[in-house]
């Protein structure tokens, strides 16, 4: 029997308000909160000192074990105005290599093929990463890339204002490859996508925020990628196929208990289509050029190109061929949410930021909500209106995302000092919540984000 979203047996909530003894935390622990780093990651070099509004952060020391990570001392002067974030160290011994040390790619993703391994070369160059699998029709959604490592920058980030543009650099898919376009599904071809990044926000962070719209829009969620611009982060908004928001009758009419994988995988399938373009579904025709890995490749190329001071390059890997998915923040609205849930369960990403989604679709059995994550679950996050449950909590958590669902009342001065990851709003719908400066909610969309200021 499936229970109702809002049966008292489907999950149990806590409650947070206001929570007084935030305000005794020390500075160092809202820096952990900050870091974001997984227990499998490691710390770049922190801080610098601050000149005329620019920073430069040290290029890290010899890495340490401690708890089986590593970590980089501090230190570092500003110079020329440009913002550096240090990427040095050596490895340490029983934990996780310094970034900069020897690193080692990726396996391949479940279900698919490839996630070939790449080691660091001399002068402590870190590995690439693996190359991207390829999934296999009838065996589930797999085929993202290469997921038991982060892909760690190979060389520092350096934005300019010199060179900066000084706002957002628009263009289409089509303009940056003639080749957009040629699919039958509707991938918003000839849409404004667009790249931005505020040089003068209190700290740039070095993490590129991708955010993804509702059902039949385009391009990405313009008011919490303003939101993420603001704190720091690069943003960019890509076209893809959002047309299409459902399985066909075929699989949606078979009665759940007489589903079979064949028709389980359609959906998640589906998604992965539209991230790498390999064909996987009937129902859908999305070549590579349709396809968002693509698309962001070449829109990252073209940023570098129209807005060097922004310094687009550093989400690429030196050859410009590949994506570093591991310092993308994903974050979704709605369609773009249950997009991202899958997308995450077969690619590495950064952060996962979910808002009015996921929901399973009708399909609470389907292939990708049960498949091992490549994504760390400690990455991922769920924002969700009390006023808009669906299946909401439900799937996060057949998805593994960590923790019970804590409700957050509008105002609260932070989000969970449990460190929880499942969030009900109290008095909300169907919403992305974080447009401007997140108004009665900004606590929570920042630490969602991983920042607390």
């Amino acid at each position: 029997m499936r229970l109702s979203p809002f049966h008292p047996s489907t999950f149990r909530t806590q409650s947070l308000s206001a929570s007084p003894w935030l305000y005794g935390l020390s500075a160092g622990a809202f820096l952990l909160l900050s870091a974001c780093s997984s227990s499998n990651t490691s710390a770049n070099g922190a801080g610098g000192l601050n000149n005329v509004g620019q920073m430069t952060a040290g290029s890290g020391g010899q890495s340490v074990a401690t708890g089986g990570t590593a970590s980089g001392q501090s230190g570092g002067t500003s110079t020329g105005g440009t913002v550096t974030i240090g990427t040095g160290g050596t490895p340490n011994t029983g934990g996780v290599p310094a970034t900069g040390g020897t690193n080692t790619g990726g396996t391949p993703a479940t279900g698919g093929q490839g996630g070939t391994s790449a080691t660091a070369g001399a002068g402590g160059i870190p590995a690439q990463g693996g190359d991207t699998g390829v999934g296999g029709a009838t065996g589930g959604s797999g085929g993202g890339t290469s997921t038991d490592m982060d892909t760690p920058p190979w060389r520092p980030l350096m934005v300019d204002p010199n060179t900066h543009s000084g706002g957002g650099v628009t263009f289409t898919a089509t303009q940056l490859d003639p080749m957009a376009g040629t699919s039958m599904t509707d991938t918003h071809a000839g849409a404004q996508e667009k790249g931005s990044v505020n040089l003068g926000a209190p700290m740039i962070r070095g993490k590129l925020a991708m955010t993804l719209g509702g059902i039949g829009t385009c391009c990405g969620q313009g008011g919490i990628g303003g939101f993420a611009e603001g704190l720091g982060f690069h943003q960019l908004a890509i076209a893809y196929q959002t047309q299409i928001s459902s399985a066909p009758d075929q699989y949606k009419s078979v009665p759940e208990a007489m589903r079979t994988d064949e028709d389980n995988r359609q959906m998640g399938d589906a998604r992965m289509e539209a991230f790498d373009g390999v064909d996987r579904v009937d129902w859908l025709d999305i070549n590579p050029h349709d396809a968002f890995k693509m698309r962001t490749l070449l829109a990252l190329k073209y940023l570098q190109d129209q807005d060097p001071g922004g310094d687009w390059a550093y989400f690429m890997n030196e050859a410009q061929t590949e994506v570093r998915w591991s310092d993308v923040y994903l974050v979704g609205y709605s369609y773009g949410s249950q997009t991202l849930a899958v997308w995450a369960k077969y690619t590495r990403f950064g952060r996962g930021i979910a808002t009015s989604g996921p929901s399973d679709e009708g399909f609470p059995n389907a292939t990708w909500i049960h498949a091992p994550s490549a994504t760390p679950l400690d990455r991922m996050y769920e924002l969700t209106g009390s006023q808009n449950l669906d299946t909401h909590i439900q799937t996060c958590q057949a998805a593994g995302w960590l923790g019970d669902p804590v409700t957050v009342a509008a105002g609260a001065t932070t989000a969970d000092l449990m460190m929880a990851h499942l969030f009900i709003l109290e008095g909300q719908g169907h919403s992305e919540f974080c447009a401007g400066d997140g108004g009665d909610w900004k606590a929570l969309c920042q630490y969602s984000f991983g920042v607390m200021q």
